[in-house]
């Protein structure tokens, strides 16, 4: 019994997935991939970088 209603989870799971439309899952993404690029962008260096054999001198 407990297998059957595991699969009817899955199965009722699936359907679920399946039926959102391509193009709602494009537009997601899109927003989703903007928003993760303006929270990580690269910090800026100063390009004064400490050599490791100065001792901290540059």
């Amino acid at each position: 019994m407990k297998n059957n209603r595991e699969f009817e989870a899955f199965s009722n799971l699936t359907k679920r997935l399946l039926s959102v439309p391509k193009k709602e899952l494009d537009k997601r993404h899109e927003k989703w991939a903007k928003e993760k690029d303006r929270k990580h962008k690269p910090k800026k260096t100063s390009g004064h970088d400490v050599s490791r054999d100065s001792g901290g001198d540059t």
